[in-house]
């Protein structure tokens, strides 16, 4: 703008209220020079001085200051809640994972334990089969074979009584 126009524009313009003359470029909106009065709206708005004006103008800024900062506050805790919440999340994802593992080894060593109670119940057929023949030709062989089923048994037994109490 012209600087020969900023006589009009300090005497009729104000910083609250705008250029009266609508120009974009007015010096005393943009702050590049006080104005000297009071404009017309000025006075419906309950300012009486220049120094009110002033006032109420730092009073405006330092509250869109305080709300500026208050909103930097809420979005830098709304930042950290992000955060909580994702590393609660992983952790969660984490826990679950290692109780997938945990039940996985439990239902292995339960697998395990069918296999070797299955290979048990073989082994038992298997000498139920050669004591009957054993009773046949000799009794004293018969007696030996058996005490090694009733040996098999009790440690089958407390394998699977081990087992049961990990479980």
């Amino acid at each position: 703008m012209d600087k020969s126009r900023y006589g009009v524009h300090r005497t009729h313009c104000c910083v609250k209220h705008g250029c009266k003359y609508n120009d974009k470029d007015c010096p005393v909106v943009s702050g590049e020079i006080k104005q000297d009065y009071l404009c017309e709206s000025c006075g419906y708005d309950g300012i009486n001085s220049i120094d009110d004006l002033l006032d109420l103008l730092i009073n405006y800024k330092q509250r869109i200051i305080e709300a500026l900062e208050n909103e930097k506050l809420h979005y830098d805790e709304l930042q950290r809640n992000v955060w909580a919440e994702a590393y609660e999340e992983w952790e969660r994802h984490v826990k679950i994972s290692e109780i997938k593992i945990e039940l996985l080894e439990s239902l292995l060593k339960i697998e395990e334990r069918k296999i070797i109670k299955f290979d048990v119940i073989e082994i038992i057929k298997i000498i139920d089969k050669e004591i009957e023949f054993a009773r046949e030709v000799n009794s004293q062989m018969a007696l030996g074979m058996l005490r090694i089923k009733e040996l098999i048994i009790k440690t089958d037994n407390e394998k699977e009584a081990e087992a049961n109490k990990n479980y």
